[in-house]
């Protein structure tokens, strides 16, 4: 354990930051599998923030204010992703 501890987990941090980074952003996007299953479910009960946006743009045809939920929701996965790397790359 102090062998993996103290020279394989650190020989790893960079590989393990990438896979939490790119973890993250696929996880955020999940919107095929909640469209196709639910489509915002039951009162709106598994409405992502990414399928808001499809309903607003393709629904209620509010394609800027779309847009700018997109654009928002790309700089909240990039300050998180930031803040993460950041600290953990400090780490190391």
């Amino acid at each position: 354990w102090r062998r993996f501890r103290s020279i394989t987990l650190p020989s790893l941090s960079g590989v393990i930051a990438a896979i939490t980074t790119l973890n993250f952003i696929w996880n955020f996007n999940s919107f095929d599998l909640v469209y196709v299953l639910t489509k915002g479910g039951p009162g709106g009960r598994t409405m992502l923030p990414m399928l808001f946006a499809y309903e607003e743009a393709f629904r209620y045809g509010n394609y800027g204010y779309s847009a700018a939920l997109g654009n928002v929701m790309v700089l909240v996965v990039l300050v998180f992703v930031l803040f993460y790397l950041r600290r953990r790359l400090r780490e190391t």
